[in-house]
């Protein structure tokens, strides 16, 4: 990172992004290369996606992913040849533990474009997302820019900053936890000390940041801006760190010994994309690693993925003691818009994706996180269960701190324990069906396990049987409440309270608020109407659950 940009009208020489530099960002855990007839030191432009129906229009440079294109066959070699014939950089296959046939790779040197295989594990959204932000971040970066500071090095970054600005430089990440300050001897007020100390500006400051809209126009703007004179004693400016339309973090800059020119917001900017090369390289292998424990553990899930894979990704046997827990917005408050602004959603949910992830990491250090829906699920991996009493108090930790820290209400539904890793789905399962009967039955409670609620949980899922066989929701009980509802009668009510009552006479017309005799009557006048024994232990239990069904 060099000085600040020269005279008037003069253009910082742009760096060349080579094929080679981009391999470096993706790291040997996301591609390797397998061949490279023209070298790595050609330029690289964006990802294109073949499609051999309708090829897409490419220009040199490009980086071709061959989704869909078997290695080992013959399309394989058309892909390479079109994309010779287009100049692309290189050709991207997935390539499973078969390794490269030496025909793809004879292909390839025919052709001209490298050829890059892509681990298996790694989808291929994930991998596009990741090549567009590292080259949207890229693109503009000013020749030079790498070495004044060390790649994911944050704190010599800021202190690079600071030198092209002139001011104290703190840098935070999208949640606004400290990532990185400077240390040259710049003035230090007490905005500025307190954000050190506590890795985060104080929640007072944050909260007037959001009220007055300063924070939503850092998000949305595309240059450096003066700050209000109360977000500190010194003057400030601050700029969103960007990634195409992303917003990895910010930079705040507070004057130093000499006040912020003209020309600091300009410089500011500039410094900016090179801070998103910085924090894309500090992020990419990290955010990549959890986004690929996420997707396995989101298949596992749902049944679906592999066992084998994410017992490898986390680190952990076949059998133990695994556990899943969801975390739902509570479902009065909703995902929350903030007001319609989507910027500022994404970033709430974030957050409470992330506190989960570090709360569950406390009690257990292989925990992972998936997102499905509106869900959070975490899966707890240890030797032992977990007592429930610690499951509870992680969960009521969670759902405080999303309510203190992010003014979002929770509520929380914790599965079974089971001891095989491919039984987690069953565990998945049963927190879904908490969560079901937190919003329903037990609509006032936040938490809640699997073991509290099992009856409730049994009556659901004998409510879902019906949508299956509707005859089984069919018999007597069905024709005394279709009764009632045609001639304003209440035989069904009457029934529910004697068979809740166990057989208590008084106590079921206390329920319904009636004289013991006139419940005896309508007892007998019901029994006549649809022809129920209930001398019958089994007509009395199908009439019972008859009734959960139907009116519950």
């Amino acid at each position: 990172m060099g000085g600040r940009k020269g005279g008037a009208g003069e253009e910082p020489a742009l760096r060349h992004l080579s094929l080679g530099w981009l391999i470096a960002q993706l790291g040997q855990r996301v591609v390797s290369v397998e061949g490279a007839p023209a070298g790595l030191d050609v330029p690289v432009r964006d990802p294109v996606i073949y499609d051999a129906v309708s090829p897409p229009f490419a220009e040199p440079g490009d980086l071709v992913l061959a989704i869909g294109v078997a290695a080992g066959s013959a399309d394989a070699a058309e892909v390479l040849r079109w994309a010779g014939s287009r100049r692309a950089s290189a050709v991207v296959f997935k390539i499973g533990a078969e390794g490269v046939p030496e025909a793809l790779r004879a292909a390839a040197v025919a052709a001209g474009p490298a050829l890059v295989a892509l681990r298996p594990e790694t989808a291929w959204d994930q991998f596009y997302a990741l090549v567009r932000r590292i080259t949207a971040s890229s693109a503009d970066l000013p020749s030079g820019g790498e070495e004044a500071a060390p790649v994911g090095d944050v704190f010599a970054l800021a202190n690079a900053i600071a030198a092209m600005v002139g001011g104290a430089v703190v840098i935070n990440d999208p949640q606004l936890q400290v990532l990185a300050y400077s240390n040259l001897d710049d003035p230090i007020d007490e905005t500025r000390r307190l954000s050190i100390l506590g890795r985060r500006p104080p929640e007072e400051l944050i909260r007037r940041l959001r009220e007055e809209g300063v924070l939503r126009r850092l998000l949305h703007s595309n240059e450096a801006i003066r700050l209000p004179e109360w977000t500190g004693t010194s003057p400030r400016i601050g700029v969103a760190i960007r990634a195409g339309k992303e917003v990895l973090g910010f930079i705040f800059v507070a004057q130093g010994k000499a006040p912020l020119g003209e020309g600091a917001e300009q410089t500011l900017l500039e410094a900016s994309r090179i801070a998103a090369l910085h924090l894309l390289r500090l992020q990419s292998s990290k955010d990549l690693e959890r986004r690929l424990r996420s997707d396995l553990l989101r298949g596992v899930l749902e049944g679906r993925g592999s066992v084998d894979l994410l017992a490898s990704r986390l680190g952990l046997p076949a059998t133990g003691a695994f556990t899943v827990i969801g975390f739902e917005f509570d479902p009065a408050q909703g995902w929350g818009d903030d007001d319609g602004d989507e910027d500022a959603a994404r970033l709430r949910r974030s957050r409470v994706r992330d506190l989960v992830l570090v709360q569950s990491e406390a009690l257990r250090r292989r925990a992972a996180t998936a997102t499905l829906g509106s869900v959070v699920y975490t899966l707890l991996p240890g030797s032992e269960p977990l007592p429930p009493a610690r499951l509870l108090a992680l969960a009521n930790d969670v759902i405080d701190q999303a309510q203190r820290a992010h003014d979002t209400s929770l509520v929380a539904g914790i599965g079974s324990t089971v001891s095989r890793l491919g039984d987690v789905a069953e565990s998945r399962q049963d927190a879904d069906r908490v969560l079901r009967l937190l919003k329903t039955t037990l609509a006032g409670r936040r938490v809640a396990t699997i073991s509290q609620v099992r009856a409730h949980a049994f009556l659901l899922e004998l409510k879902e049987i019906p949508s299956v066989q509707p005859h089984l929701a069919r018999g007597k009980v069905a024709a005394l409440v279709a009764s009632d509802t045609e001639n304003g009668t209440a035989y069904a009510e009457t029934l529910r309270a004697y068979l809740d009552a166990l057989g208590d006479v008084v106590m079921a017309a206390k329920q319904v608020h009636v004289h013991r005799n006139t419940l005896r009557y309508r007892l007998k006048r019901l029994c006549e109407l649809v022809d129920l024994d209930l001398d019958d232990p089994t007509e009395r239990l199908v009439a019972q659950l008859h009734l959960r069904l139907l009116q519950d």
